[in-house]
């Protein structure tokens, strides 16, 4: 086969990684390259009930109407491929004969009068399993150089129809990942490593657009008010950086103003799997504290993690620099008393230690008036 033609086929088939239309006309080409009737390029997920015809030409359009529905789970064509070795194309009705008293070789390659076949596994993963194939009418010359050609070609092929189910499997999580932060009530913003925004949920639109706390910029980061942007930078930034778990909380925190001396708190979670730049690298998540003044850090404490006044008075107190028997003494309690209000601190805030509990709520109490 000409060097040509070779790098032609090979330029479609890395471009049907991610372009449908691309892959559509790739069985149509490589038929016309190998003086084939017809074929086309398949997955079957028999456990979904599920058909994908990706590429197809020169099969009856009669025939093709009802295929999907009639032969699911049936083709032995392919169940004869399917024994063959893989690393190879195989002309499959001399290498794996097939049983011919079959729904499939008598309503599907009989009537049609093909013959001839040459074809190829693809890919078999999770239950999920792809093929291209090629068939000549009957009585036609078998293939010869053919074959070498698509041989040539298998690795490519194999590699583009992986390539095309992990994007699968991609969007698929990406689809579940935005329906998870539609259920969540708080409004929930998903930042790109650079900070920007690549998806939020319905209570983040809403709280985007009354212009409240936040707003997105032109290039799509979070914009606050006044000042608050040089803070917010440093913020996430500091969330990014690898620390000790023993003396920082595992995300950062701040106070955010909004118009009308409205407050919110923001919590930055960082991701733990990093991909390529541009990859998804933080979650911001807002809880709006209602009718608290800035000042009351006790007040802010309890709102944004669910504490009860005990809890928030403790958590203020040791992240003031007193001692968790200072607090025992001043409340009169005992000391065993302090320390299981101080579990569930932990527990309510995501942190493991007294020293995580200091850090978060430093944060609070270092926001400017």
């Amino acid at each position: 086969m000409p060097l040509a033609e070779l790098n032609d086929a090979l330029e479609m088939i890395y471009s049907s990684v991610d372009d449908d239309a691309a892959l559509s006309r790739l069985a149509p080409r490589l038929g016309r390259m190998i003086g084939a009737a017809a074929g086309d390029i398949v997955t079957e997920r028999p456990q979904d009930d599920l058909i994908v015809t990706h590429s197809s030409f020169g099969f009856d359009p009669a025939f093709l109407e009802n295929h999907d529905s009639d032969f699911l789970g049936e083709n032995t064509w392919f169940g004869a491929l399917r024994r063959l070795p893989a690393e190879r194309f195989h002309a499959v009705e001399d290498e794996a004969p097939m049983p011919r008293d079959t729904r499939y070789s008598n309503g599907w390659v009989r009537p049609q009068h093909f013959d001839q076949s040459l074809g190829a596994v693809l890919d078999c993963a999770q239950g999920q399993y792809s093929w291209i194939g090629f068939v000549r009418e009957s009585g036609s010359p078998k293939y010869g150089p053919e074959d070498r050609f698509l041989n040539d070609l298998l690795p490519h092929l194999r590699r583009m129809m992986r390539l095309r189910r992990r994007l699968f499997q991609t969007d698929e999580e990406k689809v579940e990942a935005y329906a998870l932060l539609d259920r969540l009530h708080l409004p929930v913003f998903l930042l790109q490593q650079d900070f920007k925004v690549s998806a939020m949920n319905e209570a983040a639109e809403r709280l985007q657009s009354a212009d409240c706390f936040i707003r997105l910029s032109r290039d799509g980061r979070l914009m606050m008010e006044g000042c608050q942007n040089d803070l917010l930078t440093r913020k996430l930034r500091q969330a990014g950086q690898p620390h000790e778990v023993s003396t920082k909380p595992p995300f950062e925190s701040m106070v955010i103003h909004g118009k009308g001396g409205k407050l919110a708190v923001m919590h930055f979670i960082p991701l733990p799997h990093r991909g390529p730049s541009g990859a998804a690298g933080h979650i911001a998540a807002v809880v709006r504290p209602v009718d608290c003044p800035l000042t009351d850090v006790t007040c802010l404490l309890a709102q944004a993690y669910d504490l009860t006044d005990t809890e928030a008075r403790l958590a203020n107190f040791i992240g003031s620099g007193a001692s968790l028997c200072d607090f025992a003494e001043a409340a009169g309690m005992a000391p065993s008393t302090a320390r299981w209000h101080l579990k569930n601190i932990e527990q309510k805030t995501g942190t493991s230690r007294i020293e995580q509990v200091v850090a978060l709520v430093r944060n609070f109490q270092s926001v400017p008036a």
